[in-house]
């Protein structure tokens, strides 16, 4: 029931804008979102070298204000909406969901165990 009630969140417009300013926002996060400046939108499932292309573009093109990390199909929705270029990242998903497996241990400071821990991958 939560997954859909999610997926149904991420996926509309409305409902994720809401999510945004209620929840995400309030967290104390530093996100940038859709602003008159906006020049571009740019994602990927989590790992898959967001952080790496959006310093990428702030070294090439530091004019460009682009949004990013959403992780969410609703603002690729906003930036097809608004006309704004959309580049979405992909990489291998396995590389993706290993990096993400190590990445947890790495911000808690835990040493990854010699065995798998198959409820956290799920």
């Amino acid at each position: 029931m939560v997954t859909l009630l999610r997926k149904i969140v991420c996926s509309n417009i409305v409902l994720s804008n809401l999510w945004f300013y209620m929840v995400r926002k309030r967290k104390g996060l530093d996100i940038h979102f859709f602003q008159e400046n906006t020049n571009a939108y740019v994602d990927g499932y989590p790992r898959s070298g967001n952080t790496f292309l959006i310093h990428l573009i702030k070294e090439l093109l530091p004019e460009v204000n682009t949004v990013h990390h959403l992780h969410t199909v609703a603002p690729i929705k906003m930036a097809f909406s608004r006309k704004l270029p959309v580049f979405i990242i992909i990489r291998h998903p396995m590389e993706c969901i290993s990096s993400k497996y190590l990445m947890h241990f790495a911000t808690r400071g835990q040493e990854v165990s010699t065995s798998i821990d198959d409820k956290l991958l799920d």
